[in-house]
């Protein structure tokens, strides 16, 4: 076994045990959940509480993915193959760059402390969503891992090609398996990884002493090979929807998306646009449904409809951003995300990495290196800047970003920087101390957030188990639940997959007005939400939040009365209200 091959075993050996033993400790403080609806509602299509069977269109999660997951799905449900999925991929993308980052460096103290270094890191910036996960932070933990192994690659694998098959396998498959799981994020990293290959490939024709012919020639045949599995995934996407009636649901998904998430259509001025909504048949009560996000309870809903609505949601939207100086509140945004660090410690690390990787790429003359880190950061500032302005930067996005441009600095400095060729000395020790103090200081600020928000979540878990509990007991009955009344749910461990009830509907999500969720309709023998709602077993369920204004608004001509409450842990209680002609 040559000398370079033990140094990456010994390399793969700490970042399995130092991900490994993460994992564990986590799993042993805190109880598994999910951080948004969006998850819970990809896993119920998937393992088949939606339709009544497992199925592959998750809209959000290309289909090969999405496929796979069903197919697992009906060989059995009771496993929760979505969970797994997901903790798979975080625990390999932590696995993948702590060894990377770990063989990079030659001596055995050194990968051990670079190892602990990372671990501590991926605890400060990623503890939150590990034990609360959502899809895009592990979409965006993937692409980071591409990125890192992008910008420390070695230029030279003549003498161990398997290196080189190696180190191209994991760009190639993590970036792909980033795309399924959220091709948005995919397409965020997709600048970083052309710019970082650009700039390498100019300073390699640079370069006279050494003839890179091959390498380039290798780059190729290895690009060339990636482009054919991304158009593979893509073909098999695009014709898993391509039906008429799915690609009429992407259309109407599309441009909910800009009213509800880009558009603020919650502070538009109804009196201002009364005329206009009125001529394309929105009326009072529609609004009050849209407004609540409720977009199934609207009375005339089609995909004109939802096209005009879109349109003066975007007016108004316009309007309101002219009001303001957006140059103002941009450079103030963008300024705000990195003075926060007890809410995002990523913001504080990030912060330092970049001002120590601009100041060691000087000081060690590396030109291709520092080109690498200034253009990512001005990179950075640019998307956060455009997102700030349209007036969209949702946590997600923002941990998406930050993480993939923290793993391009990382790995370009630990290419590229020298480790100490001596033995460990005590300025080397006093280094190395204050560098794991300042990651455990970092890192119990994130301990601390993360047991908050934890139970704030769990919390509403138990909410949510009353109400399937109520739900359960009344199962000839068809209950609405309001969107804002429903946060999270968390996985039972023992039991079935599906704990969803099954007469329960949820308002307002993204799936309504497609196949699945008329075949989710259908199945409880249900045809119109806004017409069904007066029939005599068919309830509204809400938070105390709300009362009859709301209903009485989307039905003003009907007669609204709550019939039944449900008691929550916290002493509150959750309204159920009847609705009739």
């Amino acid at each position: 076994m040559s000398k370079s091959l033990k140094n990456n075993l010994i390399g793969l050996g700490i970042g399995l045990g130092l991900a490994l033993a993460y994992i564990f400790v986590l799993s042993h403080c805190f109880e598994f959940v999910y951080a948004s609806n969006d998850d819970v509602l990809l896993k119920a299509i998937a393992n088949g509480s939606i339709t009544g069977f497992p199925d592959g269109h998750l809209i959000y999660i290309m289909y090969p993915l999405g496929g796979f997951l069903a197919f697992l799905y009906n060989l059995n449900s009771n496993v929760a193959w979505f969970d797994i999925m997901l903790n798979v991929f975080r625990v390999l993308s932590y696995i993948l760059i702590i060894t990377k980052a770990a063989n990079l460096r030659n001596k055995i103290t050194d990968k051990l402390i670079v190892g602990i270094s990372f671990i501590l890191l991926f605890a400060a910036v990623d503890m939150s969503n590990a034990v609360m996960v959502q899809y895009s932070v592990v979409s965006a933990l993937l692409a980071g891992t591409a990125l890192f192994y992008l910008a420390s690659f070695n230029d030279d694998y003549a003498s161990e090609k398997i290196l080189y098959i190696s180190d191209v396998s994991v760009i190639i498959i993590t970036l792909i398996l980033s795309m399924l799981l959220r091709k948005e994020v995919m397409a965020l990293a997709m600048p970083l990884g052309i710019m970082i290959v650009a700039v390498r490939i100019a300073h390699m024709h640079r370069d006279k002493d050494n003839d890179h012919k091959k390498n380039i020639r290798a780059g190729w045949v290895s690009f060339l090979a990636g482009i054919l599995l991304f158009a593979i995934c893509v073909l098999i996407h695009i014709s898993a929807y391509s039906s008429a009636e799915w690609r009429e649901f992407n259309k109407y998904n599309s441009l909910r998306t800009d009213i509800f998430d880009y558009y603020e259509f919650e502070n538009i001025n109804l009196a201002a646009y009364e005329d206009k909504l009125n001529e394309i048949g929105i009326e009072s009560g529609d609004y009050h449904a849209l407004g609540r996000y409720n977009i199934a309870l609207m009375d005339n809903l089609d995909l004109n409809n939802i096209s005009a609505l879109r349109d003066i949601a975007h007016q108004d939207y316009v309007q309101r951003r002219q009001n303001y100086s957006v140059i103002k509140e941009t450079i103030y945004g963008v300024a705000k995300e990195f003075i926060q660090p007890k809410a995002y410690p990523v913001t504080l690390l990030l912060a330092i990495v970049m001002v120590l990787s601009i100041i060691l790429l000087s000081y060690h003359r590396k030109e291709a290196a520092f080109k690498i880190a200034v253009l990512s950061i001005i990179y950075m500032l640019l998307v956060m800047a455009y997102f700030i302005y349209v007036g969209r930067w949702p946590q997600r996005v923002s941990f998406g970003l930050y993480f993939m441009i923290m793993m391009t600095l990382l790995g370009v400095v630990l290419r590229f920087v020298p480790s100490s060729a001596k033995k460990m000395g005590r300025y080397d020790i006093a280094v190395y101390g204050l560098e794991l103090i300042g990651l455990l200081f970092i890192t119990g600020f994130s301990y601390r957030d993360t047991v908050i928000n934890h139970k704030d979540i769990t919390a509403d878990i138990a909410k949510w188990q009353c109400v399937n509990d109520y739900c359960n007991l009344n199962d000839n009955n068809i209950y609405y639940v309001e969107t804002t009344s429903i946060r999270t749910f968390k996985e039972y461990s023992g039991n079935p997959d599906v704990m969803e009830a099954n007469n329960v509907i949820r308002l307002g999500v993204w799936t309504y007005g497609g196949p699945l969720f008329r075949d989710y309709l259908g199945s409880r023998g249900l045809d119109d939400v806004h017409e069904d709602i007066y029939r005599d077993n068919v309830y509204v369920i809400t938070d105390g939040s709300l009362n009859e204004d709301f209903l009485n608004g989307v039905y003003p001509e009907a007669k609204v009365e709550i019939c039944d409450t449900i008691m929550m842990p916290d002493g509150s209680s959750w309204n159920v209200f009847d609705v009739r002609k």
